[in-house]
């Protein structure tokens, strides 16, 4: 009994944390077009992407297929329609304009 009870219990937890490991929290409510650069290359990748907060990874979709880019410290800049974000110190940082006062 005692043995079914904890195979029950550490069923339980391993489908609780499965099911917390695809849980996603996205800074764009949908993936959304952007322009990809990394350090050393010249060229551009134009890709369907979003920002998953709570892995702190950048997805994108290669067709249906949700894909992450894997080479983060070589991701130099990600532009989208309205925001611009850099690799500083091993993370992703937004660019937000500013303006000073008196200026």
């Amino acid at each position: 009994m005692k043995k079914n009870i904890l195979t029950a219990i550490l069923a339980f937890t391993a489908m609780t944390l499965a099911a917390s490991a695809q849980q996603r929290m996205f800074l764009f409510p949908d993936f959304v077009d952007g322009s990809v650069r990394f350090v050393g290359n010249t060229r551009v990748e134009k890709l369907k992407l979003n920002f998953d907060m709570l892995s702190q990874k950048v997805l994108y979709l290669d067709g249906e297929t949700l894909m992450e880019i894997t080479n983060m410290p070589m991701l130099q800049t990600i532009v989208t329609e309205d925001r611009r974000f850099v690799m500083r110190q091993g993370m992703l940082c937004e660019i937000k304009e500013s303006t000073f006062l008196g200026s």
